[in-house]
């Protein structure tokens, strides 16, 4: 019975959105942002899979997509801590916190090697233009005092914070 799920599983998934699932997995530099594929159909995921396998794909995209691909006999090895670029969500900071600008070669330097440098640089850097500027961040005194404290490089649009790197924390 629940093989025969499966089965009617495979066919209502569109064949485009199985391509486009793979290119998630393995990294193609050239797959369209999640946001923007989620966005156009949203509406036709929330009909085609489960209630609670819409939840996990809207909430935990990444991995859900493994799962789905698993079960249409696509096996990927998920990894434990890299996300596709595509999948980055902004996380502003406070234009407060804007401390001194920089560069996006010194920014891109100074992560290279690091952890973040293809879950968080890679993302930004991908969506940054050419009137966009690059700012190290500080969080106020007293958050540190806090032990909240918040440094690291922020991106900075028409006036407007649109996403952030933490480099250290306390």
């Amino acid at each position: 019975m629940v093989h025969a799920l499966i089965v009617v599983q495979k066919m209502n998934i569109p064949d485009d959105w199985i391509a486009y699932f793979i290119t998630l997995v393995e990294s193609d530099p050239n797959a369209e942002r999640w946001e923007s594929w989620w966005e156009r159909n949203h509406a036709e995921v929330e009909s085609v899979f489960s209630r609670g396998r819409f939840l996990r794909i809207s909430t935990t995209p990444f991995k859900e997509i493994y799962s789905i691909l698993a079960e249409l006999d696509h096996h990927y090895d998920v990894p434990k801590t890299y996300r596709h670029p595509k999948f980055h969500v902004p996380s502003p900071v406070p234009v407060e916190w804007l401390t001194a600008e920089t560069t996006a070669m010194v920014v891109e330097e100074e992560l290279s090697g690091s952890m973040l440098y293809k879950s968080d640089w890679l993302p930004i850097k991908e969506n940054l233009t050419d009137s966009d500027s690059c700012w190290r961040f500080c969080s106020s005194e007293r958050s540190w005092e806090a032990m909240m404290g918040r440094s690291g490089y922020a991106f900075v649009r028409d006036g407007k914070v649109i996403d952030a790197i933490i480099t250290v924390m306390n």
